[in-house]
């Protein structure tokens, strides 16, 4: 697993997130300053990614389920 993220010069706030997995190339785009992901493999063995992003005082986490084929994104949270 491969995770990217990439700033637009014009405006320093815009990330886009790549997530790369054998066959598989997903990308979003949200408004943040920094993108920090973190990969969990369960006990039942299903994988997810957990990625904190950061606008200003405001914090998001964005989770993913990866499998062999797919990436989806299982939702979103504001973090307070």
């Amino acid at each position: 697993i491969s995770v990217v993220d990439s700033y637009d010069e014009e405006n320093d706030y815009y990330a886009t997130l790549y997530i790369y997995v054998p066959e598989v190339y997903y990308a979003e785009s949200f408004w943040a300053y920094s993108c920090e992901p973190y990969y969990v493999k369960t006990a039942d063995s299903k994988n997810y990614l957990y990625v904190f992003t950061e606008l200003e005082t405001q914090m998001y986490l964005y989770v993913y389920e990866i499998t062999n084929t797919t990436v989806t994104k299982v939702g979103s949270f504001a973090i307070l």
